[in-house]
């Protein structure tokens, strides 16, 4: 009779876990590579990939958002532009500068919301479909979409 190491109860017989079964492409230790049924059935379905949104929702939610966001930004840099008395005339700095931050803030957003979820399952199609994920994805088009704009501004 063997120990299972998920439950800790032993069984005459425990099964082989695959790379299949756990999602990963990295077996666990030696220690938990076998497990009773039971185990080995909730280990199945907790390791089961499900995407939070589906592809069209994906682009329907990163549409909105970076609409939305750019509106945003491009209003605070008019009313920064006003309220400082210089006029409409910086507008095109202001833009060019919030443009670049919101890619830089975008970029190291993206990263760190994608790193821990591509390092846990080694599946790029899962880890982008997250919501927090495709927010920061929106702020950095966003910040390409306002940059766009300040250049074809007059400076």
């Amino acid at each position: 009779m063997a120990e299972c190491h998920y439950c800790g109860r032993r069984f005459p017989q425990l099964y082989k876990l695959t790379s299949e079964d756990i999602q990963k492409e990295h077996l666990p230790p030696i220690a938990s590579q076998v497990a009773c049924a039971e185990c080995l059935d909730r280990v199945r379905l907790a390791s089961r990939l499900l995407p939070e949104q589906s592809p069209t929702g994906t682009i329907r939610n990163l549409s909105w958002m970076i609409l939305l966001l750019a509106t945003v930004t491009a209003s605070v840099v008019i009313a920064t532009s006003v309220a400082r008395a210089r006029g409409l005339g910086e507008v095109g700095i202001s833009l060019r500068w919030f443009g670049t931050m919101a890619v830089l803030v975008g970029t190291v957003m993206t990263w760190d919301r994608t790193k821990n979820r591509y390092a846990f399952t080694h599946d790029l199609k899962w880890s982008l479909s997250s919501k927090r994920v495709n927010f920061a994805f929106a702020i950095v088009l966003t910040g390409l979409v306002v940059l766009l704009v300040s250049v074809l501004l007059p400076v």
